[in-house]
């Protein structure tokens, strides 16, 4: 039998898995280290024992993570897809008690014009530098999405009203400092539209994103007429 003091560590090391659940698997825990080993943990109460069972089951679990990466991941930029971003976003939005919701809402400018005059090669070049300044502008835990051919959307949980503005900006300082220095014949600009929320049971993601996009809407009339430099 084990010692007072080894129950207490096996104790301690059972609770330490117990803190790191998979998301969509029953009682499976991820144990971080280099290369993170997921484990699924059953536990059979009789009376005043407990006893359980610990089964490695990693290759499951990755060939799961892997499977659900192809269906919500859009290939080209890594970002979400419709689906992804849908299904995630209003997780996100579930979790954000006590703080603020922004949504953003933008659309690259003149993708067409660009696949036109220089090639869908050029194109998708555009694409991936707009998720690029998405990705940059906001943080991992964000959630961020392309839910069209040029259109992208994003969620993120803040703490204070007045961020919005900030990482709006943000977005657009990384596009202006890219055209400055890129050597492409063409601009790689995006319109934003956004709105902003205080946490509430009743808030609605579809209304914060329909509002998000009616700012796009209108602040696509300012862009410029043209990609090319």
């Amino acid at each position: 039998p084990l010692s007072d003091n080894n129950v207490d560590m096996f104790e301690e090391c059972i609770n330490s898995i117990k803190n790191n659940p998979v998301e969509g698997h029953n009682n499976v825990f991820m144990i971080e280290g280099e290369e993170p080993v997921y484990v699924m943990l059953e536990e059979f109460k009789s009376g005043n024992e407990t006893t359980g069972m610990l089964m490695d089951v990693t290759e499951n679990v990755k060939y799961d993570i892997k499977l659900k990466n192809e269906r919500d991941r859009d290939v080209l930029t890594g970002l979400y897809n419709r689906r992804g971003f849908l299904e995630n976003a209003i997780d996100k939005v579930k979790n954000a008690t006590g703080c603020y919701i922004l949504c953003i809402y933008a659309d690259l400018d003149h993708l067409k014009q660009i696949n036109d005059e220089f090639g869908h090669q050029e194109g998708d070049f555009a694409i991936k530098t707009a998720a690029n300044f998405l990705k940059d502008s906001l943080r991992s835990t964000d959630i961020i999405g392309r839910i069209g051919g040029d259109e992208f959307a994003a969620v993120a949980v803040i703490s204070r009203e007045d961020l919005s503005t900030v990482i709006c900006e943000r977005i657009t300082n990384l596009s202006q400092t890219f055209n400055t220095i890129s050597e492409k014949p063409y601009y790689i600009e995006i319109s934003i539209g956004y709105s902003v929320s205080k946490y509430s049971d009743t808030i609605e993601l579809n209304r914060m994103l329909s509002a998000a996009d009616l700012m796009l809407y209108e602040n696509k009339k300012k862009r410029r007429k043209s990609a090319k430099k």
